[in-house]
């Protein structure tokens, strides 16, 4: 019975402690879903610490350890003084360039979102109208269209597309930047005036004259309005005011002095009895042999027919050449200077003279052209703004207008 008994008492204490934890847990359940959390007290109480006797602390009295008697020691003997080390010299630091400056930059009083960071800043763009610059001159949209419309004056095949119009516009500013670089040449007032009166005095066409001076608003009651003649002179007058400045400057000893050398060099050897064959090895020279006859031969006309027929053909030219240079010679003579007719320079020599019939050797030196000597000189710098007619240029490397530009 006792056992029955005490097994009852077991399995009631377990169900009372059951009913007490779910109690429990059920009121946990209503307040965390009441409040979101489990409330903690405001301040916690301590628990109460029972009393203890602590007995009064036993004084401790430690009697001072007699010091060890110190022998005094000299301060240069307590320690030895290494001699001071030679540090190296500095190395000097280059001094960095200084960075390229950067346009103003105001961000005053812009939110962050509009204002411009420096590494934001877009390369200049094109002033209004202007097409390229070239040096210190530029191209403009005016000037090309200038150049189309009075181009468009000779007639339906006139060549005066905005690409035509470039490329004329570009040889003369290159040209303009050129002659006034390289040797302080500006075309004047008066050259411009000169010009003028030269085409109009000169002009075999007066009606294209005409139409072209009439797009740059001329009257002829009254002239040019100040704007049109300036128009008139940059477009139309420029080319032909600047050919006889430029062609002058080619043949100065800036431009030519060594082939002026190397005439002088070949015209003593020529005189000394050289061949004319070696001295074109030497120097690099054309050589070639002609006959001439001053006037046209009795022959078979069937000689002279063929694909080669008209450079087989007599011309006057022959008969000139023959009384300017060769008549005064005797078979076996070099002429005693070169021949220079604002060309290339040639040097002649007769050998013979029978049955009226000139044969001579000529050799020829050439001069140095300027895009020779414009290769070793430095590039104009150079923008063009326009994409189209940049692009156009740059697929033409090798053409000279392309060679003398420093491109950005």
């Amino acid at each position: 019975m006792n056992e029955i008994f005490q097994n009852r008492r077991v399995v009631w204490t377990v169900l009372a402690l059951l009913i007490v934890v779910l109690g429990i847990g059920v009121w946990l359940g209503r307040v965390m879903s009441s409040s979101g959390h489990i409330p903690i007290p405001e301040a916690a109480q301590p628990l109460p610490m029972p009393s203890v006797s602590v007995p009064a602390p036993v004084p401790i009295v430690v009697a001072p350890l007699p010091r060890p008697a110190v022998k005094a020691v000299p301060v240069a003997a307590k320690a030895k003084v290494s001699p001071p080390v030679a540090q190296p010299a500095p190395v000097p630091v280059p001094a960095q360039p200084p960075a390229a400056a950067l346009p103003a930059i105001s961000n005053a009083g812009k939110p962050l979102r509009q204002q411009v960071l420096p590494f934001m800043v877009m390369p200049p763009t094109a002033p209004p109208g202007v097409v390229a610059k070239i040096g210190k001159g530029e191209i403009t949209e005016a000037d090309l269209s200038d150049y189309s419309a009075s181009e468009g004056c000779y007639g339906p095949d006139a060549v005066n597309s905005r690409k035509a119009a470039f490329m004329r516009m570009l040889e003369a500013t290159v040209t303009e930047e050129l002659l006034a670089r390289e040797a302080g040449i500006v075309v004047s007032a008066d050259d411009y005036q000169k010009e003028l009166d030269r085409i109009d005095q000169g002009t075999r066409a007066p009606d294209v004259l005409d139409c072209i001076k009439k797009h740059f608003l001329f009257e002829r009651a009254k002239g040019f309005p100040p704007e049109g003649r300036r128009r008139y002179e940059r477009v139309y007058l420029r080319k032909y005011a600047q050919g006889p400045k430029f062609s002058d400057f080619m043949n100065t000893d800036q431009v030519q002095g060594d082939v002026y050398k190397t005439r002088e060099r070949v015209m003593a050897k020529a005189l000394e009895g050289v061949s004319f064959v070696d001295l074109a090895k030497e120097f690099d020279l054309n050589y070639s042999s002609h006959t001439y006859t001053p006037e046209e031969p009795k022959e078979d006309k069937k000689e002279k027919e063929g694909p080669m027929a008209p450079f087989m053909r007599w011309s006057p030219f022959e008969k000139e050449f023959i009384d300017k240079h060769l008549k005064a010679l005797f078979p076996g003579q070099v002429k005693p200077a070169p021949i220079d007719e604002g060309g290339d320079f040639q040097f002649v020599k007769l050998i013979s003279n029978a049955q009226n019939k000139y044969f001579f050797e000529s050799l020829t030196l050439r001069r140095k052209t300027s895009e020779q000597y414009f290769d070793d000189r430095p590039r104009l710098p150079a923008r063009i703004y326009d994409d189209e007619l940049k692009n156009w240029l740059n697929g033409m490397p090798n053409h000279p207008m392309r060679k003398i530009l420093q491109l950005d």
